[in-house]
C-alpha cells in the first residue's frame, strides 16, 4: 500500500489522530518507532508533527516516520516535579534523565493568553512564556483576556513589554473586544494557544471561530477525550489553512529551552544593569559592586524580575 504524508492533530498514550489529505486517520506507531519511545529526552510524536504513514482499512493507519521539526514548544519536567517556588537543586545528570514535556511542534506563532483578572496575571509566567517562544524563534502575541474585569493598574504593568518584540492585544469574549484583531493575526497560520488555567482560552477561541467547538467534538470522539475542558493538546483546522493548537492550562511552568538572547530581550532592565556589575560573573547575591542589587535597593529594579533572571540563567548554565 502506498505511503502518505499527514499531520498529527491529537495524541493519546498509544494512538495518534493524523490529518492526511483532509481525512482523519487513527494511527499507531510502526514497531521500530515504538521501541524508540522513551530513549530520547523529548517525545517521539507530538501534535503538529509531520509524519509519513501507511493508510489502512476503516480509517486506520500506521506511522512509519516522523519528519524533522522546525520548532518544538513545551515545558521542563524538573519544574513540574518540584513546583514554582522550589529552591531544590539537582545534578546535571539527574536533570538530563527527566524528559521535557513537548506540547506542540511545527507551529508558526504563539498566542500567549493571560487574564486581566480572575486570575490576575502572573507576570513572571508571562515573561517565561515569551522567553520560551523567542528561544524557538517564534513570533509571540500576548493576549490579555477578560478585559471586562481589568483594573486601572494593568497598563502600567504592561509597560515592561514596550522594548520587547511581542505584540499585545486586549480581548474580552463578553465585550467582543479584540476578537476580529486576533482572528486576523491567526489567519493562514498555525497558532498555539498557551497559558495558565482559568484564563479563558477555550472561550476565547470559540468566540473567534464559533464553529470550532464542533470540530473539537469530532477529534475528541476519536480520542475518547473530553470536549469541554482541554485535557490534552489538540490541533484544529479553523478554516482553510488556519490551524489552532489548543493546550491544557497549567499551574507551574518553566521554559523547556531558553537562550541568553531571549532572556536579555525579555528581562532587558535586569540584563542592562548586570553589565554595570564589578564582576562579569556576578550572581547578584553578595558580591561587592553589584549594580543589580543596588538597583533593587534603590527601587529601580523589580525584585521579581531579578529573581526570574537568576533562575533562567541557572537553567541555561546547568
Amino acid at each position: 500500500m502506498r505511503s502518505a504524508r499527514g499531520r498529527v492533530i491529537a495524541a493519546t498514550a498509544d494512538e495518534y489522530v493524523v490529518d492526511a489529505a483532509d481525512e482523519l486517520l487513527r494511527c499507531t506507531l510502526r514497531g521500530t518507532l515504538w521501541q524508540d519511545r522513551g530513549k530520547e529526552d523529548t517525545a517521539l510524536v507530538v501534535v503538529g508533527d509531520e509524519v509519513v504513514l501507511t493508510p489502512g482499512p476503516e480509517g486506520q493507519g500506521v506511522i512509519e516516520e516522523v519528519l524533522p521539526r522546525r520548532n518544538a514548544l513545551g515545558r521542563g519536567r524538573e519544574f513540574q516535579a518540584y513546583g514554582a517556588k522550589s529552591r531544590r537543586r539537582r545534578s546535571k545528570r539527574a536533570v538530563r534523565k527527566r524528559a521535557d514535556q513537548i506540547l506542540a511542534a511545527n507551529v508558526d506563532q504563539a498566542l500567549l493568553v493571560f487574564a486581566a483578572a480572575e486570575p490576575r496575571p502572573n507576570f513572571s509566567k508571562v515573561d517565561q512564556l515569551i522567553v520560551a517562544a523567542l528561544s524557538e524563534d517564534l513570533p509571540a502575541l500576548l493576549c490579555i483576556n477578560k478585559m471586562d474585569l481589568a483594573d486601572p493598574g494593568l497598563d502600567a504593568e504592561l509597560d515592561y513589554y514596550r522594548p520587547v518584540p511581542v505584540e499585545i492585544v486586549k480581548s474580552s469574549a463578553v465585550l467582543g473586544q479584540g476578537i476580529d484583531e486576533i482572528r486576523g493575526r491567526m489567519a493562514g497560520r498555525t497558532t498555539v494557544l498557551w497559558g495558565p488555567s482559568g484564563v479563558g482560552k477555550s472561550t476565547l477561541i470559540n468566540a473567534i471561530w464559533p464553529g470550532i467547538n464542533q470540530k473539537v467534538g469530532q477529534v475528541s470522539a476519536m480520542t475518547g477525550m473530553g470536549t469541554h475542558t482541554t485535557r490534552a493538546v489538540e490541533m484544529l483546522r479553523a478554516e482553510g489553512d488556519t490551524w489552532v493548537v489548543d493546550t491544557p492550562g497549567w499551574r507551574h511552568f518553566t521554559p523547556r529551552t531558553a537562550t541568553r538572547h531571549a532572556i536579555d530581550t525579555v528581562l532587558w532592565d535586569v540584563s542592562e544593569a548586570a553589565t554595570q556589575c564589578r564582576f562579569s560573573d556576578c550572581r547578584h547575591d553578595r558580591e561587592p559592586g553589584c549594580a543589580v542589587r543596588e538597583g533593587v535597593e534603590s527601587g529601580e529594579l523589580d525584585p521579581r524580575r531579578v529573581e526570574l533572571h537568576r533562575e533562567l540563567i541557572d537553567l541555561i548554565e546547568r
